[in-house]
């Protein structure tokens, strides 16, 4: 696949999902989806070729554009071959479908959604079964796992600060909501909460798999929230963040690695223990090849190998 047909096929599977019309409403132009779709337009017009280094910045963008349509087309059974999106009425009963177009166009609501979408996906890729549930006070997914007779139930939580505060409110309306379930079921059940952090830690380059200061701290707040006789019925918690990594170094070609990364931290005295090797979420990897070729002016190209289409995202 070209490098500018590429691009094309992205910015399609957007304009699929909300519409081409969409997009030309001035309304829309703080929506992360047209920032994305903008930014497949501005490549596109430049021939599928990123300037280097002024667009270097930009990566961590194109990464997220490549995950988010890996992501729909798991959900929608669509050909990722061929970067085509199926059908979003795949996921969910009706009370989802109401769910996902009343939120999907909010700028405010879309980074929320994306994750239950996005933790939605993983199961499906290891053929769970998933069950997204659109009830107020309830967590947002029941997923039943092959040879396992528990289900597992959680919720996803997109948070914009990073603030104990947060962490701590987030996990403790977690666990209202999955104790409310696990007594209304009457049956054990795992209970689990996503914490996507994404937004305060912001994705950028790194060197190593080593958590920052920033996450270190989150992960001693969650610890501290999940343990005791505080929010037992949350089971696990799973601290989601993204980065890159650059492998390899000009003119050589070089790897980019777009990782949604994760941290998981158990409750040390829950109602139910959530078995260490119970599969929750193990994020994921978007590979793609960076060759460069010399010119006249420092303007270089991107090019997807045929890597990236006989390696779709794999888990970390």
């Amino acid at each position: 696949m070209r490098r500018i047909e590429f691009f094309q096929r992205q910015k399609e599977i957007l304009e699929k999902l909300f519409s081409p019309e969409w997009f030309l409403e001035a309304k829309q132009k703080k929506h992360p989806a047209y920032l994305r779709w903008t930014l497949c337009k501005k490549i596109i017009e430049q021939g599928g070729i990123i300037q280097f280094p002024e667009q270097k910045e930009r990566l961590h963008e194109i990464g997220r554009i490549i995950l988010d349509s890996y992501i729909l087309m798991a959900l929608t059974e669509g050909n990722p071959q061929q970067l085509k999106l199926g059908s979003l009425d795949l996921y969910g009963d009706e009370a989802v479908q109401r769910k996902i177009r009343s939120r999907i166009t909010n700028p405010e609501q879309f980074e929320d959604l994306m994750v239950e979408l996005y933790v939605g996906a993983w199961h499906k890729t290891k053929s769970h079964t998933i069950d997204p549930i659109e009830k107020e006070g309830y967590p947002d997914l029941r997923i039943e796992i092959p040879n396992i007779n528990i289900p597992v139930f959680i919720e996803c939580k997109h948070l914009w600060t990073g603030s104990k505060n947060n962490l701590q409110d987030a996990i403790k309306k977690a666990n209202k909501q999955i104790k409310r379930t696990a007594k209304e079921i009457e049956l054990p059940s795992y209970g689990a909460v996503i914490l996507d952090v994404s937004v305060p830690v912001a994705a950028d380059q790194v060197e190593n798999d080593n958590l920052s200061d920033k996450l270190l701290r989150m992960v001693d707040v969650v610890q501290s929230a999940l343990s005791g006789e505080k929010n037992q019925s949350v089971g696990a918690a799973i601290i989601v963040w993204d980065d890159y990594m650059l492998m390899g170094k000009p003119p050589d070609s070089t790897l980019v690695a777009y990782r949604r990364r994760y941290k998981r931290i158990s409750h040390r005295n829950p109602n139910l223990p959530v078995p260490e090797n119970l599969p929750l979420f193990e994020g994921y990897t978007i590979p793609y090849w960076l060759h460069w070729t010399p010119r006249k002016l420092p303007i270089k190209e991107y090019v997807f190998s045929e890597l990236f289409k006989k390696r779709m995202p794999r888990q970390i």
